[in-house]
Formats: C-alpha cells, sequence, structure tokens
C-alpha cells in the first residue's frame, strides 16, 4: 500500500506475467487522451490475435471502450474477472459495481 496507484497496476502485470506461463503480451499504458481512442482501438485490434494486451489508462469509461476482459483486483484480492460487458453494466460483486460507478476508487 505504500507505491503509487501506477505502480500497483505495474505490480499487478508483473504477476500476471509470472503466471502466464510465457504467454506473449503487450502491455498498454494509455495517456488520458480521448482523442487517441481510434488509433488506439486499431492498433489493440491489429494485435489481439496475436498477443494478450493489458491495458491501464486512468479512464476507466475509455478502458471499458477499448478491452473485452475486465479484472477487478483490491488489496490484491482478484475480485472480479469477466467480460467487460458484464463488469461495467451487471457486476456479480458489490464491491466492483461500486468502483465502476464511482462510489469509491
Amino acid at each position: 500500500m505504500g507505491v503509487s496507484g501506477g505502480q500497483q497496476q505495474r505490480l499487478c502485470i508483473a504477476r500476471y506475467r509470472a503466471t502466464a506461463g510465457g504467454d506473449p503480451f503487450r502491455r498498454a499504458d494509455l495517456p488520458p487522451r480521448p482523442d487517441l481512442d481510434r488509433a488506439d482501438r486499431e492498433t489493440i485490434e491489429e494485435q489481439r490475435a496475436e498477443f494478450a494486451i493489458v491495458i491501464a489508462t486512468p479512464t476507466m469509461q475509455r478502458g471499458a471502450r477499448l478491452s473485452q476482459l475486465t479484472v477487478f483486483l483490491y488489496l490484491g484480492e482478484l475480485v472480479e474477472l469477466g467480460p467487460t460487458s458484464q463488469a461495467f453494466m451487471n457486476p456479480g460483486e458489490k464491491r466492483t459495481l461500486n468502483y465502476v460507478t464511482g462510489r469509491f476508487g
């Protein structure tokens, strides 16, 4: 808990990579510029067949538009994992609902 949010994201990605069995993936830190959405979406679509792409973005709505799968971690605990549409529209966990609606986080 003594590290920044960005550092926490990097740790989570590193943990995933360490357990992913060497699967190729790309990591994207997306700047908070919605004007880049189209270019980002095109790049992600081009690479999606070949790589798993992990997106870290400060804009939750942008992540929802660009991703297919959402993982919600809280204090190192896996809270929710599933299709992005479900996580944002009908999450299975109250903490996920509270987070995506801005009630905390």
